[in-house]
């Protein structure tokens, strides 16, 4: 991807983590970008194009940091924690709304719940086997993934979540409870020795 290709993407991104998709013109992103719009119009044929690429941004970002987190991380708790540091940075910081909109954009939009059904949930069942082969999680945890996709696909779009505090509260008290409800008895150990809640 060229340079500029990516500079359009970043900061159409930033407009519309803050404001939502249909709220921002192809105006807006022209004046951010300090390009014209015929220039980003070559490299985007519309804003559906645009919007495309931006996730498929997000979703490249996200893989390449589940690929690395279970290297950086010494055990399948410390691992789970930085994946949940990462959402709350990096899903958190958009705006629902944007989530919301990405639902009249179909294709970008099945990108991302493929990326969750598909990306997420493996990366949530490695970390768990890890849990398992370290003696730190319990076993029959798949319902507990599969909630806690639902609940990552219900916090993205709910923009009934609009004050920050309130989702930034509530993602990181359902992240608490699907962590200890995936730990056995050496893992709660463990978790408090390690001081990981």
């Amino acid at each position: 991807m060229k340079s500029k290709q990516i500079h359009i993407i970043e900061k159409a991104m930033s407009l519309f983590a803050k404001q939502g998709i249909k709220a921002v013109t192809m105006d807006e992103i022209s004046i951010k970008c300090e390009l014209s719009k015929k220039t980003i119009y070559e490299y985007f044929i519309n804003k559906s194009a645009l919007v495309e690429n931006v996730v498929k941004h997000l979703l490249s970002e996200t893989e390449r940091y589940i690929r690395v987190c279970p290297s950086i991380s010494p055990n399948a708790i410390s691992e789970i924690r930085y994946y949940f540091q990462y959402l709350e940075v990096n899903v958190l910081a958009i705006s629902p709304m944007f989530y919301h909109d990405l639902m009249q954009y179909n294709s970008a939009y099945q990108l991302l719940l493929q990326f969750t059904d598909e990306k997420i949930y493996a990366f949530l069942m490695q970390n768990i086997i890890r849990g398992q082969t370290e003696n730190i999680y319990r076993s029959n945890t798949e319902l507990i993934i599969k909630v806690h996709i639902w609940f990552i696909k219900k916090m993205m779009s709910d923009v009934s979540f609009q004050v920050e505090v309130d989702r930034i509260n509530f993602f990181s008290c359902s992240n608490d409870a699907f962590l200890r409800s995936l730990l056995n008895n050496n893992g709660q150990k463990m978790a408090l020795k390690k001081d990981v809640f």
